[in-house]
């Protein structure tokens, strides 16, 4: 999927890191519920914590198929999706939509949690 980064974009050309997580999970018949994205870290977070409590598991570990919560400074504020082989997809600003590892440095000590959607989106 080759996709620059943009600002609440929800495809197919360009995503911000939930539209990504969301096109993923219609991509795998789960359709998940739609929420901004705020520039604003702060209220990124609270929207995030808002969502993850009415609609989202916490897991253990990760599985394929769920989201792994970012911390970018201090705010719960990015999101990406669990595939195979230890690594999630993700969208950011600096290089569009990638694959990272989940034991890269760079993402490791900034996970916040893994959650799997209450509706599905996952082991698909």
């Amino acid at each position: 999927m080759a996709a620059r980064y943009e600002d609440g974009g929800r495809g197919p050309d360009t995503y911000d890191c939930f539209g990504l997580f969301a096109e993923l999970c219609r991509r795998r018949g789960v359709v998940i519920p739609e929420h901004p994205s705020p520039a604003d870290l702060p209220q990124r977070e609270a929207d995030i914590r808002t969502e993850a409590a009415q609609h989202w598991i916490p897991l253990n570990a990760p599985e394929v198929g769920c989201a792994v919560v970012i911390r970018i400074g201090p705010w719960m504020s990015h999101i990406g999706m669990v595939i195979e082989g230890g690594k999630f997809i993700h969208a950011n600003k600096h290089s569009g939509v990638t694959v990272a590892s989940l034991d890269d440095l760079q993402w490791r000590q900034r996970i916040a949690g893994f959650y799997r959607y209450a509706g599905g989106c996952h082991g698909r």
